[in-house]
């Protein structure tokens, strides 16, 4: 079993494993946190029996599935919702509002420091320092990064034009591996900000 998943995911699959003890004595199940991408691609190609993922399998995949399920179309079963937030890194400032057209236009580099209009704009009151904003995404492929994109091209459809997809394909800021690198870039980095699920970023006490 692959994915690398939500914290809620995680504890679906813990769960699942726990019944899975239950219903299959003597047969084990261990779980690999390699990443949506990873996982389904190792599932395809035969090397686990699940694959964990924050979406779906993609329509160019689902062939592909059935093909290593001898025919037989592969099974989507939702477990959890993953909500996605946005963590930041801004020293001074406890709350902020952004939206999707901002989001969109920071991840695609054209919004580039916190202080620019827009954000000031959204945050009446809050002393917004000029620092350059630095957007963290997902290095790996990853079903976070499909469901963020997929939010801000349905949210933000003039300012977003890149489309969707397990890769980001924003263009602007740095790459992190997995949840816990973004978490790690965004602790590390003044001005930064990443989307995240929620989870990861409860845990590590990030502002959202």
């Amino acid at each position: 079993l692959t994915a690398e998943g939500s914290t809620a995911q995680q504890n679906a699959i813990a769960v699942f494993n726990q019944v899975w003890g239950q219903a299959c004595p003597g047969k084990n199940l261990s779980y690999n946190p390699t990443g949506s991408g990873a996982g389904v691609t190792q599932f395809i190609a035969k090397t686990v029996d699940f694959a964990g993922s924050d979406s779906p399998l993609a329509k160019e995949q689902i062939e592909q599935a059935a093909a290593r399920c001898g025919g037989n179309p592969a099974w989507n079963l939702p477990l959890v919702f993953g909500p996605v937030a946005l963590a930041y890194n801004l020293d001074g400032v406890d709350t902020l509002a952004v939206s999707g057209d901002v989001l969109a236009k920071i991840f695609s580099g054209a919004i580039t420091t916190w202080n620019d209009p827009p954000i000031a704009a959204l945050n009446s009151g809050v002393t917004l320092p000029d620092t350059t904003i630095t957007p963290i995404s997902r290095s790996d492929s990853s079903g976070t990064t499909d469901n963020f994109q997929k939010y801000l091209a349905a949210a933000a459809p003039e300012a977003w034009t890149k489309g969707a997809g397990k890769e980001f394909q924003g263009g602007a800021g740095e790459g992190a591996q997995k949840s816990a690198g973004v978490v790690q870039a965004v602790q590390a980095t003044p001005g930064a900000i990443g989307y995240v699920e929620k989870g990861f970023a409860d845990q590590a006490k990030l502002a959202m």
